[in-house]
């Protein structure tokens, strides 16, 4: 058994009895791309994810709701229309977008904020690959991508007032995160390093 994280590497243990091995799944990592710094009044924040229930963007409108960020929210799916019922006048549901325009979103982003718990996480390792911090909910596979205070901040509890405190937190030190650490750190999930772990399994 193959896993794509050591969160789910325990899991396969305690649910299944058995040993696998953990491969990180290749995430897009873009050479070259140079991100721009923004001016006060374009900041916002972002969510990249379905919208359904389980991945709790509630938490991340409320929050937003609660200290006016401006939040940008890509994705479809059937929680759409209640998330709708309590946006505030500055979340944006973007939907669908190409995959340009997303390049500009995480560009462009203060940070990425993922609530839910995630088996590994790809979107905060694509944001990562452009620069850009991410805030998330601190249990899952994304804790073997952010390390706190270098790669972004996690929130404790599923909360939308713990959420919001580590946004508050977050904005505090947002210019002391290191663009280049961000852009390294991303470059450990790479294809490259994917299909030379899978083809030595696969041997093996």
């Amino acid at each position: 058994l193959l896993a794509n994280s050591k969160f789910t590497q325990s899991r396969i243990a305690k649910y299944y009895r058995k040993n696998s091995e953990v491969i990180y799944p290749p995430a897009f990592h873009r050479e070259g791309v140079a991100r721009q710094t923004k001016d006060e009044t374009e900041e916002y924040f972002l969510v990249v994810s379905r919208l359904t229930k389980a991945k709790k963007i509630d938490l991340a409108i409320e929050a937003a709701n609660k200290l006016g960020l401006v939040l940008n929210i890509v994705g479809t799916g059937k929680e759409e229309k209640a998330l709708r019922k309590i946006a505030g006048k500055k979340i944006h549901f973007l939907q669908s977008v190409s995959d340009a325009d997303l390049q500009e979103l995480y560009l462009g982003a203060r940070a990425l904020i993922i609530p839910s718990e995630e088996d590994f996480g790809m979107v905060a390792v694509e944001a990562l690959s452009y620069g850009t911090p991410v805030v998330a909910y601190g249990r899952g596979g994304v804790r073997e991508i952010v390390t706190e205070g270098v790669h972004g901040c996690f929130f404790s509890e599923p909360l939308p007032e713990i959420l919001a405190e580590a946004l508050m937190r977050f904005q505090l030190q947002k210019d002391d995160f290191s663009v280049e650490l961000l852009k390294s750190r991303a470059s450990e999930f790479g294809e490259e390093l994917f299909l030379e772990k899978l083809k030595r399994v696969v041997q093996e």
